[in-house]
């Protein structure tokens, strides 16, 4: 039973995998190589450039759904060697190709990090550490199968200038959510209850019915507007009638600062809100005021019930000001720990150490690291 859901679900990866690639590899080389039509010609014929023969179509679509494709100048290997260096010597071969990825002097490099050639640009992309910027020798350069297996980021810099981005840390860890998600359909398949393709028609059904803009006659102006009709489209398939509803509906399982900001947002919907983020500040004061009051008075209760209003209060005027609340305060959690271990480093450098210093030495510290 185990082995048999593992090759459903495998199955169903691959499938998917053959449909993206279909769908996207033409897109996707249009954009970044602006020679779209040899990968359209690969996808329409379902085999990789230069590919035949039995059993191939999976191969190939897979191998388009990882491709950066400008084909028609790339050397290979073979034509990248003179041809007075070629031999059928194995030793002299090793030295003037080695394993592909290590760079050799006779090899004709297409890609360099920094002074260091390579001989393809799949090489330089599994040398390559995290950002780093691979500069590509020639105008044109193909990736391959390596790009899909790399958990780093980098930067391709062609030889016309142009730069292309890439970060695949977000591709390797999605991994694990597509498989959950296929994963757990087969489950359900298995008990009956839903497929695969009863998720995904779920979802496309949605985005059909929350863009009416897109896929019908709606007449929008702006962001607002598109804003604006997604929230009354989901309110109606929801069955949410009153605002009340819609904060109800606000998961409580959010991380406390985005659940309090998307509250207030709700409410502000309706004009419950400040005008302006100064206007918010007097009532910042105020609350911290009356968290004094009751660290005065010792009353746990009441400090923690204060505390939290203070924290609702910035999380107001972070939204006025545009500010996400949850990213602000990560970056200020950063700040201090990259401080503190600043100054720990200087206190060690001349000597002390922190669990021997009074607060005011450490405070002295500290406000050298900050200038």
């Amino acid at each position: 039973m185990r082995h048999m859901r593992s090759r459903r679900i495998l199955a169903m990866l691959l499938a998917l995998s053959m449909i993206f690639g279909l769908l996207t590899t033409t897109a996707f080389a249009g954009e970044v190589d602006q020679n779209p039509s040899n990968v359209g010609e690969s996808a329409a014929n379902g085999t990789s450039e230069g590919g035949s023969g039995e059993g191939q179509s999976s191969g190939a679509s897979e191998d388009e759904s990882s491709k950066v494709t400008n084909k028609e100048d790339v050397p290979t290997e073979e034509e990248t060697i003179p041809e007075e260096k070629k031999t059928t010597s194995d030793e002299e071969v090793d030295t003037q190709v080695g394993d592909g990825k290590t760079p050799v002097e006779e090899t004709t490099y297409v890609a360099f990090i920094g002074e260091q050639g390579y001989a393809s640009l799949d090489a330089a992309i599994q040398a390559a550490q995290d950002n780093d910027t691979i500069v590509v020798s020639a105008g044109e350069y193909t990736l391959s199968g390596s790009l899909t297996y790399t958990n780093k980021a980098f930067m391709i810099k062609a030889a016309d200038g142009e730069t292309v981005s890439f970060d695949m840390s977000a591709a390797v860890a999605l991994h694990g959510v597509l498989l959950q998600i296929v994963f757990h359909s087969v489950i359900e398949e298995e008990c009956s209850d839903f497929t695969l393709r009863d998720v995904t028609t779920g979802i496309t059904n949605k985005l059909i019915y929350r863009h009416p803009h897109v896929f019908g006659s709606v007449h929008v102006d702006g962001t607002n507007d598109v804003l604006a009709n997604w929230e009354k489209l989901k309110q109606k398939e929801k069955h949410q009638q009153t605002v009340a509803d819609t904060l109800r509906a606000v998961p409580k399982a959010f991380p406390a600062l985005m659940r309090s900001c998307k509250i207030q947002k709700r409410a502000a919907r309706v004009g419950f809100d400040w005008d302006t983020a100064a206007d918010t500040l007097p009532k910042v004061h105020e609350e911290a005021d009356e968290v004094l009051d009751a660290l005065k008075k010792g009353d746990a209760p009441a400090i923690a019930e204060e505390i939290g209003d203070l924290l609702f209060a910035c999380v107001n005027a972070a939204r006025k000001a545009g500010v996400d609340p949850e990213l602000a305060l990560a970056a200020a959690t950063q700040k201090f720990t990259n401080r503190f271990i600043k100054m720990e480093e200087l206190i060690l450098s001349e000597g002390g150490c922190l669990s021997d210093m009074t607060l005011e030495q450490m405070d002295s510290y500290w406000d050298r690291i900050k200038k």
